[in-house]
């Protein structure tokens, strides 16, 4: 993390936004995303990484809807109280790009990748280092934020190849074959 660059941390409690996922985003995720992702995908991965967990509201809201499998958190900050941690068999509190952090992750291979509101920062990052994740041949690596960089902004880069742009803040990467 760049010392002058802003986190962001989010100040929803928990149990709202675990009740917005369960009722609002993952309910909508296979119309969302024109069929690509679904929920059967997401609750059935073996390993998730959850790239800007937060609270760790995605790991508990797939929990409580059924998911056995188990979740891997990056963020560099750390919530105090009522948290959904419990729910990740491991819990790095640290920056995505620290790289350690990917030296841990480099030999693990991943169901899903997943990255929900991340800071710009974090997408782009994501998106230029989406090779340094091991994702399953049926796996997906997938960005949803509300500040999706887009294609055009990089004309002679392939980071984008292999990837299903639904709209401009959702985009999901397919294992290239």
């Amino acid at each position: 993390m760049i010392e002058s660059e802003p986190t962001f941390c989010d100040h929803v409690p928990i149990e709202k936004r675990t009740k917005d996922l369960k009722e609002f985003v993952l309910p909508d995720i296979e119309s969302a995303t024109n069929g690509v992702v679904s929920m059967q995908q997401l609750l059935g991965a073996r390993l998730t990484l959850d790239v800007g967990c937060g609270s760790g509201a995605y790991a508990k809201a797939l929990s409580e809807l059924g998911a056995k499998g188990k979740f891997i958190g990056v963020d560099p900050n750390e919530y105090t109280g009522n948290n959904g941690y419990d729910k990740y068999s491991e819990l790095l509190h640290s920056d995505i790009r620290n790289e350690e952090i990917l030296e841990r992750l480099r030999h693990l291979e991943f169901d899903i990748v997943i990255s929900i509101g991340a800071p710009p920062n974090i997408v782009e990052f994501l998106c230029h280092n989406r090779n340094k994740f091991r994702v399953t041949p049926e796996g997906l690596f997938v960005v949803i934020t509300d500040n999706f960089i887009k294609a055009e902004k990089y004309p002679d880069s392939n980071i984008f190849k292999g990837t299903v742009s639904i709209d401009e803040n959702i985009l999901i990467v397919r294992k290239e074959t």
